[in-house]
C-alpha cells in the first residue's frame, strides 16, 4: 500500500498530474490524505482504502505508471497484483523487490503480465538504519 503517501506526493511534485494511492489501512489513508492536504496537493493526490488481496480496480480505471514497492511477498494472492498490472497500468510498473531477491523470484508475476522490457535502475537500502543496498528496483515496461 501507499502507507503515509510520501511516494504519491513525490510523484505529483515530480510532474504527475493525478496520483491515487491505494492502502489497506484506513488509518494510513487518513494520515496520507492529511499529508496531501498539508502539502497542498490534494485533491490531485488522493488516497483510498483498498485491499490488493480482495479488491479489483474497475477495468476502465487506467494509470500510466504504478508503483509496486515491496508488496509482492506480503500478498496472500499475488495473482491479484497481476490483474492490476494487466488491466489498469498503461505504460510501466516501478517494482521494488524484497531484500536479497532477484528478478527470477518474481517470474510468475513477470510472465503473467508479459512486460516488453525490464530495466534494473537501482539497488536500494533496506532502511536508514541498514544502508546495505539489498532491495532491487526495476522499471517494468508494458
Amino acid at each position: 500500500g501507499c502507507n503515509i503517501g510520501m511516494n504519491a506526493i513525490g510523484a505529483f511534485k515530480s510532474g504527475a498530474r493525478k496520483v491515487v494511492g491505494l492502502e489497506v489501512s484506513k488509518k494510513m489513508v487518513n494520515f496520507a490524505t492529511r499529508f496531501a492536504v498539508l502539502d497542498e496537493c490534494y485533491p490531485a493526490v488522493n488516497f483510498r482504502q483498498f485491499n490488493v488481496d480482495k479488491d479489483l480496480l474497475p477495468d476502465d480505471e487506467k494509470y500510466d505508471v504504478a508503483f509496486m514497492l515491496s508488496i509482492h511477498h506480503h500478498l496472500k494472492r499475488p495473482n491479484m497484483l497481476v490483474e492490476i498490472a494487466r488491466k489498469n497500468v498503461v505504460e510501466a510498473v516501478v517494482f521494488e523487490g524484497h531484500p536479497n531477491t532477484k528478478l527470477q523470484d518474481y517470474k510468475d508475476f513477470l510472465d503473467a503480465v508479459q512486460f516488453s522490457k525490464i530495466e534494473k535502475i537501482a539497488d536500494l537500502s533496506t532502511s536508514v538504519f541498514d544502508r546495505k543496498p539489498t532491495r532491487p528496483l526495476w522499471i517494468l515496461y508494458k
